[in-house]
This record gives C-alpha cells, structure tokens and sequence, in this order.
C-alpha cells in the first residue's frame, strides 16, 4: 500500500515534470519561430542592402564617364576663347542659357541672369576656368538643379548647336549638363 502512494506520488511528480518540460517546449518552439522570422527579416534586408549596393555601383559605373566628360570640356577651355566669348555686345540666341547655367551653377546666382552679371562672371578667364575645374559636383543646391532642369530641357541647349555660336559657349554647356547628369546620378 505504501509502496502505491510512492508510485502514485512518482506518477504525479513525473506528470508535472512533464507538464513544464512540454511548456518550455513549447516555449523554445516559439522562441525558435520568432527567431527563424528575424533571421528570415534579416536575410531580406541584407538581400535588399546587396541590391542597393550593386545598383549603386551600376549608378557609379555610368557616373565616372560623365565625370571625366565635364572634366575634359573645362580642359578644351581657354583663355581666348573665354575672351572672344566676352566680347559680344549681345548674345545670339541660346548663349543667355549658357550665361545663366554658369551664373546658376558658378555663382549661385538667384535673378540676375543678364549679359553683363555673365561678363563680371568671366572678366577674369584665368580665374573662371579654375572656378570651373574646382566646382563642386557633388553638392549642388536643389532649387539650382530646378533651374537647370528647365535649360537642359530647351531643344536648343546642345552642344553642338551652341559651339557653332561660341566654342566656349558650346564647352560651358557640355560643362553644365555633364555636371548636372553626374549630380543626378
């Protein structure tokens, strides 16, 4: 009889036991879920970061050439140039547009676009080409990439249409625009 109310006793111990064990069972399998979920979260944020990643390098890739595409048109710049540039009285249809990308990008020039804020610009051509060649890409404003959006748009602002006006007029908008398509990228 004794010996029944110990094994009655074991029997009940061990069906506790067995209570908590299938808990934490339960616990651990729901612990292992959570965590199978935020590695499976993980895994898609590191899959998505090496995407971005790539299509950046892509992004990188196209932006080196328009680089050295801006870089090259200050190199066609000279002097003389600059100063046959300077000595038009007036300015044949498109080269204000030129006038005013460079005020808008060089100077940061806000309203006044005109012909003589474009000579003060470029009075000094030595100094202007340096400006040119130190400008920075990278870190142009928003409202100025506004701006420049609706020059870029107009049909007639080309190079190879403005170079037949100016050689330095046709070199600063090959300038503009690839400083403007390497900011975008």
């Amino acid at each position: 009889d004794e010996t029944m109310k110990v094994v009655a006793e074991e029997i009940e111990a061990t069906g506790k036991i067995i209570t908590v064990v299938d808990e934490q069972s339960a616990d651990a399998a729901k612990e292992q879920a959570i965590a199978q979920i935020q590695e499976d979260e993980t895994n898609i944020l590191a899959n998505a970061a090496k995407e971005k990643m790539a299509a950046c390098d892509v992004e990188l890739a196209s932006a080196i050439p328009l680089i050295k595409e801006a870089e090259a048109a200050v190199d066609c710049l000279n002097v003389g140039a600059i100063n046959e540039l300077k000595s038009f009285s007036t300015l044949a249809a498109g080269l204000d547009l030129v006038i005013k990308a460079c005020l808008l990008l060089v100077k940061k020039e806000k309203k006044n676009h005109s012909w003589e804020a474009g000579k003060k610009m470029i009075k000094d051509p030595a100094k202007f080409i340096v400006d040119l060649k130190a400008y920075d890409k990278e870190n142009i404003e928003e409202w100025i990439l506004k701006e420049m959006d609706d020059i870029l748009a107009m049909d007639i602002y080309k190079f190879e249409i403005m170079t037949k006006k100016s050689s330095a007029a046709g070199t600063l908008c090959k300038w503009s625009i690839a400083v403007c398509s390497y900011n975008k990228v």
